[in-house]
């Protein structure tokens, strides 16, 4: 139990929470889990993550709430989605976003990211943040910017700078 903030869990578990079992999840991929139930999650409080591809089910148990989250079925809490999520190579092991997932700019910004980083090193809030622990970035090579970001109805503004 505990919080966590952009991580990648790939586990297996033998009976609930293959992924998490209770606590909170933020900007989390949760992916290729098992246990005999909520493979990806039992009992938590999900945010901006991805919760698929476990077996046999994605999540379980009460309260599990998900908010601005990519999960199947459907969910309890608000602006989630269940479209498959497009990685770029699942199979493969890499959970990066594809350029057409639905997880590109559907999470919602908070405070704690104006600072920080994908599991890649990526500012975590590049528009608007992406559901999932890899932020969508379109090319290594994208020049250096001002960006204005709404966090809290307060607009920011950083520089962002490019990933090497």
């Amino acid at each position: 139990m505990g919080l966590f903030r952009t991580l990648s869990f790939v586990i297996i578990a033998p009976v609930r929470g293959g992924g998490i079992y209770g606590g909170s999840a933020e900007s989390c991929t949760i992916t290729k889990n098992s246990a005999t139930n909520g493979s990806g999650t039992w009992q938590c409080s999900v945010t901006n993550s991805i919760v698929y591809y476990n077996a046999p089910n994605q999540w379980g148990g009460n309260p599990s709430f998900y908010q601005n989250s990519c999960t199947a079925p459907h969910p309890p809490g608000a602006n989630n989605i269940t479209n498959p999520l497009q990685f770029m190579d699942g199979a493969a092991g890499d959970y990066r976003l594809s350029s057409i997932s639905p997880c590109i700019d559907t999470g919602s910004n908070q405070t704690w990211m104006i600072h920080a980083f994908d599991v890649e090193g990526a500012p975590r809030i590049i528009d608007r943040v992406d559901m999932g622990a890899h932020e969508y970035t379109p090319s290594k090579s994208m020049t250096h910017r001002l960006k204005p970001i709404p966090i809290n109805n307060i607009r920011h503004t950083r520089f962002i700078s490019p990933v090497m």
